[in-house]
Order: structure tokens, then sequence, then C-alpha cells
């Protein structure tokens, strides 16, 4: 997950689209919880997770990537990825989340941002980018 979704059970739910990725995050933490699935965390995932100006929301969300039982470090090898992935249009942040997952070799990478999975579909990477609701909803 990016920092997107670790958010989104903290934002306004008064949108449907919002409460809909919530819940399906909710979902997605319950199974790691109970240990069905890894999350992956990270040197990338912390640094953006530190860039929220509220104290309050970094703690929510920390106390959430806190059940990551993965960790992936920044080296020169994630930074070389990452820029290779920002070559066909990807923010660097994003370039940088996408070669963490890469380098994790993780099976999904899900997020809400929807101009990340507009872009993630014309890349070859080695597992899928998908917004929580379609992965919940049977895509995996």
């Amino acid at each position: 997950m990016d920092c997107s979704c670790l958010n989104r059970p903290f934002d306004d739910m008064s949108h449907p689209t919002v409460r809909s990725e919530a819940v399906a995050i909710r979902s997605a933490m319950l199974a790691i919880f109970e240990q069905h699935w890894t999350l992956v965390s990270g040197d990338v995932l912390h640094y953006e997770i530190r860039q929220n100006p509220s104290p309050d929301r970094q703690r929510a969300v920390f106390n959430l990537e806190a059940w990551h039982s993965e960790w992936v470090a920044f080296d020169s090898e994630l930074e070389q990825r990452a820029t290779e992935v920002q070559e066909v249009g990807i923010d660097p942040m994003d370039a940088l989340h996408l070669a963490s997952a890469e380098k994790a070799r993780v099976d999904i990478f899900l997020t809400t941002d929807y101009k990340l999975l507009k872009a993630a579909r014309g890349l070859k990477l080695s597992f899928r980018v998908m917004n929580p609701v379609d992965f919940q909803a049977g895509g995996e």
C-alpha cells in the first residue's frame, strides 16, 4: 500500500468513493492483522508519511503502517530503478513507491491515486497496481 491508502481510512467519509476505498482498506488491514497478507513498508513510505503536516494524521497512519512485516531500505539500486520508472511520466515519489514494491517482490500494490493507477498501466511491472476496491471485488 502507498501513503494514499494508509491515509484513506482517516479521510472525510462523505464522498461514496472515499467511503468505499476506506472500507476496502480496512478489510485489507484486517487480513494483514490476521496474517493472511503481508504489508510492506520502508524508507520511502516513512518519508512520505512524515510529510503530512498534521501530527495526529502522521500518528494514525504510522499506527497502521506498524503492521508491516517486510521493510524496503532506500539504496542506490532503488533510486536507479525509480529514475527508470520516472522516464515514462511517473511522479518521482510514486516511482520510488513502485521501485520499492518491485524490490520487495510484491504481488499487488494498492493505491487510491488515480493518476498513478492510470500511469502504471503503461509500465511492465512484475506486480499489479490496483485500487483497493477493485482488489476487494475479486481482482486478485
